[in-house]
């Protein structure tokens, strides 16, 4: 595999962008030290407070434009 090297200049400084991997699974375990009990609470909040502020209209669809 050829690799390419990718970068740009901001403000006189070289910024290399680099291919890293991404482990999404158990992002926020290590990320914030969390439990896996902690993070499912954490989601089942979350997913309660958007069902219930779509349900109320307080969000609106992306369209793609901001």
């Amino acid at each position: 595999m050829k690799t390419l090297s990718i970068g740009f200049v901001v403000d006189g400084r070289a910024v290399a962008l680099r291919p890293v991997e991404i482990h999404s699974e158990d992002f926020i375990l290590r990320e914030y030290g969390v439990s896996d009990a902690q993070a499912e609470r954490a989601y089942k909040t979350v997913k309660a407070e958007v069902s219930k502020a779509r349900a109320s209209g307080q969000t609106k669809p992306f369209t793609g434009r901001l």
